[in-house]
């Protein structure tokens, strides 16, 4: 019932704040249509709840939870965004171009009550010259004064708008969810709590492709791409 309870208001809070930034859902169809959008849509918000129960994985202190487990929960992880993680064109929904070479993924870093000066980019995979968001997630888990548990829950009413093309077949949206993150210690405690609304950009290709029977059927390829927080409390 207390699971029930959060995911309604959480649901709740989601669609007042998304309305209560006039965005219009689906403010640009391209060449999608309304039953491509709808399929898209359902798929992005697995594609979401996948990303969100790996980030627990790593996040946690657990004998189960072993290095070798943690690191294949982070290549799943990484499965889910644009070139894994790696450095990725950006192209020009005008000229449908490429355009700008992006570093990679990155998931935005907001400040927090034990570190209110954190604000930053974060790229997700990480390089040479600085720890990724997930390798963080996993060394926190390895900290001695690092969380027993943690428990992250997302809204069910995942909204995704403003599809665009921006190439032929190539398409992009938003999409936005409220997240719940919660850490506890090692005697059941919540250390740290909070909400955030996370807006992710979404890429998506469409193929046509020919099954084995002779089939011609349309395939949509989706990824994650940059991840933009905004705390709510």
């Amino acid at each position: 019932m207390k699971k029930q309870t959060l995911t309604l208001s959480l649901g709740l809070l989601l669609s007042s704040t998304i309305f209560a930034q006039n965005v219009n859902l689906v403010t640009e169809n391209g060449k999608l249509t309304e039953a491509e959008q709808e399929e898209i849509t359902e798929r992005i918000k697995v594609k979401i709840e996948d990303f969100v129960r790996y980030q627990g994985d790593l996040a946690t202190k657990s004998p189960e939870l072993t290095p070798a487990v943690k690191n294949a929960s982070k290549q799943k992880a990484l499965d889910l965004f644009v070139e894994k993680g790696d450095p990725y064109w950006e192209m020009n929904p005008i000229t449908g171009k490429k355009e700008r070479l992006n570093s990679g993924v990155k998931m935005w870093i907001i400040p927090s009550k034990k570190f209110p000066e954190v604000k930053k980019w974060k790229l997700m995979k990480g390089n040479a010259k600085s720890v990724g968001y997930l390798d963080g997630l996993i060394r926190r888990s390895q900290r001695s004064d690092g969380y027993k548990q943690i428990v992250i829950e997302q809204a069910d009413a995942v909204r995704v708008d403003t599809f665009r093309e921006v190439a032929p077949n190539k398409f992009e949206a938003v999409a936005y969810v409220v997240q719940h993150f919660c850490g506890y210690s090692s005697d059941g405690f919540v250390r740290y709590e909070d909400y955030t609304l996370k807006r992710i950009k979404i890429y998506i290709e469409r193929k046509a492709e020919i099954t084995p029977d002779g089939n011609a059927v349309m395939v949509y390829y989706i990824l994650l791409g940059d991840i933009q927080s905004d705390d709510i409390w």
